[in-house]
């Protein structure tokens, strides 16, 4: 029985690995012909260039993390990359920083209002949005929250505003699923 379910375990691992390879590859092979696609990893504490931009517009050598981080989300903003949330409860609230153009890392001295564990990210103009993330609030359908935060660049001293959202199941990722899918960042370079 423990060796069946081992097996299932493995196939599962390899099946999400085949997929996740497959579709890096794909990327990259398209970034080959375009010039117009780096990945970044992250793995605890460690940064890397999977497929790194072609020329010298963003430096070759990336810098480590003062510490490790899981369950996070992670957006390329304009020459930086924002990662945001995760597990610890440290970071929660906090993003950390990475500038493509000398590969160091610093934090957002602004804090989100509410903890976000596995959210999800994305940039509309000059808008960070960290968006749903686990909760235990007793009335989530979904266990994911309903609310995001909203960083308007053009205005830092303003912080983060916690605006209502249509609650989804986006946060409830596998700790497979996450190794692959949320550790690596498209860059447009």
């Amino acid at each position: 029985k423990k060796l069946r379910s081992w097996t299932k375990t493995v196939f599962v691992f390899g099946l999400l690995f085949t997929v996740v390879t497959l579709s890096a590859v794909l990327l990259l092979k398209k970034s080959q012909t375009t010039g117009q696609l780096g990945v970044g990893g992250i793995s605890r504490k460690s940064v890397a260039w999977i497929k790194s931009c072609p020329g010298d517009k963003y430096t070759a050598s990336l810098s480590a993390m003062d510490r490790s981080i899981d369950n996070f989300g992670m957006i390329q903003v304009g020459d930086e990359i924002w990662a945001c949330g995760g597990g610890d409860q440290d970071q929660t609230r906090s993003c950390e920083i990475l500038s493509l153009k000398d590969g160091r890392w610093r934090p957002l001295e602004q804090k989100m209002n509410l903890p976000r564990i596995r959210p999800e990210m994305k940039v509309e103009g000059r808008k960070v949005f960290v968006q749903g993330g686990t909760t235990s609030d007793i009335n989530s359908v979904t266990g994911c929250r309903n609310t995001q935060d909203v960083f308007d660049r053009d205005n830092p001293t303003g912080g983060w505003v916690t605006e209502d959202m249509e609650e989804t199941s986006s946060c409830l990722r596998s700790s497979k699923q996450e190794v692959w899918a949320d550790h690596l960042v498209w860059v447009d370079c």
